[in-house]
């Protein structure tokens, strides 16, 4: 099984590089990540993750509250 979020040997050489679905995503991280309260694995995993799709990405913030960082319920 492959590695979505790794190139292949990037996890041998100690170093990793993220893949991203499309321009938009890759866009979305990088200005989402920028603008949370915390920068660590996890919101960067929640961020990777809610950035795929677009459908997530238009409704970003009715799925998570940046000033709370609370995934709304």
């Amino acid at each position: 099984m492959t590695n979505t979020a790794l190139r292949a040997g990037a996890q041998s050489a100690g170093n990793t590089h993220m893949v991203f679905a499309n321009e938009e995503h890759e866009k979305f991280y990088y200005e989402k990540l920028e603008q949370a309260r915390h920068q660590d694995c996890y919101h960067k995993a929640l961020i990777y993750i809610l950035g795929i799709s677009e459908d997530t990405r238009n409704h970003f913030s009715q799925i998570y509250d940046m000033k709370s960082g609370c995934i709304k319920t």
